[in-house]
């Protein structure tokens, strides 16, 4: 007590403090206002007063709150403060556990509502968007075409995240996006460390899944292939004979047969691949309080290889938020239109030439003419006196291009058609807009068709029930 009697009160409260300055001016500035003067004073300015301060002394980190009252006369004239400090600094290190425990449990319930297989696949693609990103973002001058790949990229996987029901992924990965939409309006806000920053911050976020899926829930992120003992056995008596016994003309025809069961193991039916994809359709409608739509998939069924699989559910992930978020109508609305509540989704697989397509499309509202043309017109992308249909639906690749009401963490960017088309360009394949005929809503119908390429399409499947 002798070493705190008679020293300033605030130069002793604020001299290993971790603070602005202006908070500590104010503090002086109240506590002079009051002292002499009615209780009232003080009950008036006392919310002007600091109650929480970060206090650093001796290489010890301290966590403090005060609680500030008076001690008035007869006459209710402020005689003394009180001020009682509380050391919270092990209440608030338990808070912070336990927030991050609980944290680490929502995680957990979430990881555990998606099949391992899915998750893993999730991870996969989601770990490359990221690595591409962090790729990206060594280029040390702003670049319009860069922040757009990331931009995309982390549209990509927050919209996975979201279907998939991480929730506490999606937040984060959605306020990192809004930086980057805010950065293809205006490169004034471009910075490289912020860039890097902002991408890490995503990564560390995918990261935690990651680990607490494998260390807390013993589970891998790589797919898991398991093998029976007699294929085992098999192919063990196969390699056996090719090297030890040098059988090869039997070798050769057991190779075939082998080569067609791996095959099975190591690609996957679109069919399936798609159905898969679809399956999240009932949360992203729960999501925007609509009824889960019908899902009609026709057409041949062959074996697409991993990266084949990957395209088709980065692109239907951006086509199934789109359709259920601006295309097809509120229950409401379809009633009103004499539409069944319930929305279609159709995807449909053909064969031209050797090439093969998926063609996308929902009974909704289709593509508003009137409004795509005033967007692109504003946006300069199409001049005032454009009466061509194909080109005025076209503009829908354009990035920012979109005719939703609002951005939400769904959609309404107008990031999503453009997102399919880099993907599919970039991979070699083609995308089209069809156009149908114009609806009763002075809209028009239409489907998305793309082709799947060249190298990620084995061979025919024997077709399956």
């Amino acid at each position: 007590t002798l070493e705190v009697e008679g020293r300033d009160l605030v130069e002793f409260l604020f001299c290993h403090a971790q603070c602005d300055q202006e908070t500590i001016d104010t503090t002086q500035s109240v506590i002079q206002a009051c002292l002499g003067e009615l209780a009232i004073a003080f009950h008036m300015n006392k919310e002007n007063l600091c109650f929480k301060m970060d206090y650093k002394i001796n290489g010890h980190h301290k966590n403090l709150e005060f609680d500030w009252n008076v001690v008035v006369n007869e006459q209710d004239i402020v005689e003394k403060i009180l001020l009682v400090v509380r050391d919270v600094t092990l209440l608030k290190k338990l808070g912070e556990d336990a927030a991050e425990k609980s944290k680490e449990l929502e995680i957990i319930g979430e990881i555990l509502a998606v099949s391992e297989t899915k998750f893993s696949q999730f991870v996969r693609a989601a770990t490359q968007f990221m690595a591409d990103c962090m790729r990206l973002s060594q280029v040390n001058i702003y670049d319009r075409e860069v922040i757009k790949t990331i931009f995309i990229n982390i549209h990509t996987v927050k919209g996975a995240a979201r279907t998939l029901g991480l929730k506490n992924l999606t937040p984060i990965l959605h306020n990192n996006e809004n930086y980057f939409s805010a950065l293809l309006e205006n490169a004034a806000g471009w910075h490289l460390n912020k860039v890097m920053e902002s991408i890490k911050e995503c990564n560390t976020s995918l990261d935690q899944y990651v680990i607490i899926n494998r260390d807390q829930l013993g589970r891998g992120a790589g797919e898991i292939v398991e093998l029976s003992y007699d294929y085992a056995l098999e192919l063990y008596n196969f390699l056996h004979e090719l090297r030890v016994e040098k059988k090869l003309e039997a070798a050769i025809d057991r190779a075939s047969q082998l080569i067609d069961s791996l095959r099975g193991v190591t690609c996957r039916g679109i069919r399936d691949v798609i159905g898969e994809a679809l399956e999240d359709c009932e949360l992203v409608a729960r999501d925007l309080e609509k009824p889960s739509p019908k899902i009609v998939i026709t057409g041949d069924n062959i074996l697409i290889t991993r990266d084949g699989e990957d395209l088709i559910k980065n692109i239907l992930v951006h086509l199934l938020r789109n359709s259920l978020d601006h295309g097809i109508e509120s229950t409401r609305e379809r009633i009103t239109l004499g539409k069944h509540i319930y929305g279609l989704i159709k995807v449909s697989l053909s064969q031209e030439r050797g090439t093969y397509f998926v063609s996308f499309e929902d009974d909704g509202r289709g593509l508003d003419i009137k409004k795509l043309k005033d967007i692109a017109v504003g946006r300069g992308i199409l001049s005032p006196d454009e009466e061509n249909d194909q080109t005025i639906c076209e503009t829908i690749f354009e990035p920012g291009v979109s005719t939703a009401n609002q951005v939400s963490e769904i959609s309404g960017r107008g990031v999503g058609m453009d997102a399919i088309k880099t993907y599919i360009e970039k991979n070699d394949g083609l995308v089209s807009l069809n156009l149908k005929e114009r609806n009763s809503q002075e809209c028009c119908d239409f489907f998305i068709r793309f082709s799947l390429p060249k190298d990620t399409v084995l061979k025919r499947q024997i077709e399956v029930g």
